[in-house]
């Protein structure tokens, strides 16, 4: 168990290690949207948005949390929320 609460270590991801990785949430989560548009290019009726990869990692993480509950899963539901506000506008990375 961590020291930390699950916000706590959430927000730590978003705004050190992963955008160290990944680049900032706003850029990432667009290019995740250009591949998944790629990929989806005949099936879809209107193109995917940043904020739609968000929600559907979101979804992922509920779709694991069904069938096993994880701490992990929760820190990055968490994260992904943060990151959600990020990509909207709502919030800025600290």
């Amino acid at each position: 168990m961590s020291d930390e609460n699950i916000l706590e270590e959430a927000m730590k991801i978003v705004g050190g290690d992963r955008i160290t990785e990944y680049g900032h949430p706003t850029k990432n989560f667009a290019d995740i949207a250009l591949l998944f548009n790629a990929l989806l290019v005949d099936k879809l009726k209107a193109p995917i948005t940043p904020r739609d990869c968000v929600l559907l990692m979101i979804l992922l993480k509920i779709s694991r949390l069904k069938h096993k509950t994880t701490r992990d899963s929760w820190i990055d539901i968490a994260g992904y929320a943060a990151v959600g506000a990020i990509v909207e506008g709502i919030d800025e990375l600290k």
